[in-house]
């Protein structure tokens, strides 16, 4: 889950629940693990690899069901980076 909230320079921040928040042993400072990068470093890809067709129990008509897979790969590492920010 996560949401656009400013433009900085020319870049969208993204704000997420699931950002991991770190506590160094014994310190009080806390920082949190961000990810960066641009949309060039990496592929996405979407197939839909079954399909069916089925008649609808509710209603007049078919409904149609079907799988569909997706995923991301790292194409270009130089465009992508972590790093732990303090506030």
């Amino acid at each position: 889950m996560f949401s656009c909230c400013q433009l900085m320079d020319r870049f969208n921040i993204f704000q997420s629940r699931n950002v991991q928040k770190n506590v160094p042993g014994g310190a009080v400072a806390t920082s949190w693990s961000v990810m960066f990068g641009h949309p060039a470093g990496l592929a996405f890809a979407a197939q839909i690899v079954e399909a069916q067709m089925i008649d609808n129990p509710n209603d007049f008509g078919w409904l149609i069901r079907g799988l569909m897979v997706f995923g991301f790969k790292t194409i270009a590492p130089t465009y992508l980076g972590a790093s732990y920010v303090h506030p």
